[in-house]
């Protein structure tokens, strides 16, 4: 995965949904998204973008969270380099628990003896 940033200001989160959307402002987005306008007033208020407004984006146009949140890598979501990363992370995981399981069995295979 990408490592964690600082978030842009929300200010630049929303100019950067407002382009990607095509909407002209907050009333437009909410209805766009499917969203109530107080999620957004609400958002505005605390300085970054709520999470039903990101899956509202995604779910919608497919816009990336982080490009959404940063500005930074790609505007939309890819799901298939997604899952290769879930899966590295999973595969990793598993073999670092099957060599720790077999390690435990040898040495407790060793302790009966």
């Amino acid at each position: 995965m990408f490592a964690r940033t600082m978030e842009i200001p929300f200010s630049d989160a929303y100019a950067r949904i407002l382009k990607a959307t095509g909407c002209d402002g907050q009333e437009d987005l909410s209805q766009t998204l499917g969203i109530s306008q107080a999620i957004i007033s609400d958002s505005r208020r605390r300085g970054k973008v709520s999470p039903e407004i990101l899956l509202a984006l995604l779910e919608e146009f497919a816009l990336d969270p982080h490009w959404i949140r940063t500005g930074e890598g790609a505007r939309y979501f890819d799901a298939l380099a997604q899952m290769k990363r879930v899966n590295a992370r999973l595969t990793a995981t598993l073999k670092d628990a099957y060599a720790r399981f077999t390690a435990a069995q040898t040495h407790e295979g060793e302790d009966n003896e």
